[in-house]
């Protein structure tokens, strides 16, 4: 058991996706691309992801469950980097770890990974809940990060496929 005392970041909720989102806006769209942000700032159908994603928080989530941070040392596996450790959608971090730019995993193999997940959650992710998890979770950006950008846009172009962020993000993702 926790101590009594342990504490949690703050939910994971509508605020902390839209800042998410303001971070992508800023260093991605405006820094790295060159493009003005003004319009997905204000899209509706961003602001209603974050309040979509952000409405629920059941589950004790990592917040960056990657590759980075998870280790293997003698045999056993490790998770390290606990720091945004609270509560929030489980398939966030299930988006994180399966639509990770570090791995580029394969669809093969993000298809065994969730098969892993779904025996120990003992459930299956809803399917638009976990694409936009994982669309909101590959709206990022910063310097060590600019080698990974082309698996993230495949990744992000593929997740949003065929759904309403498509026509928000699309053109600015060409």
């Amino acid at each position: 058991r926790p101590p009594k005392d342990f504490e949690l970041q703050p939910i994971f909720d509508e605020h902390l996706y839209r800042w998410e989102q303001e971070y992508f806006f800023e260093f991605f769209i405006e820094t790295h691309l060159g493009k003005d942000a003004s319009a997905l700032r204000e899209d509706p159908i961003l602001l209603g992801l974050a309040k979509r994603l952000g409405a629920t928080a059941p589950h004790l989530v990592h917040r960056d469950f990657q590759s980075q941070n998870l280790m293997l040392h003698e045999n056993k596996s490790w998770i390290i980097d606990f720091q945004g450790l609270r509560m929030g959608r489980q398939e966030y971090d299930l988006a994180s770890l399966l639509y990770d730019p570090y791995m580029n995993h394969s669809a093969g193999d993000r298809r065994k990974l969730l098969d892993l997940w779904e025996d120990v959650a003992e459930e299956e992710p809803i399917e638009p809940i976990l694409k936009d998890c994982a669309a909101q979770r590959l709206i990022q950006d910063n310097e060590w990060y600019l080698g990974h950008i082309p698996a993230a846009l495949a990744f992000l172009k593929e997740v949003i496929d065929d759904t309403p962020l498509e026509d928000s993000l699309g053109p600015f993702l060409d």
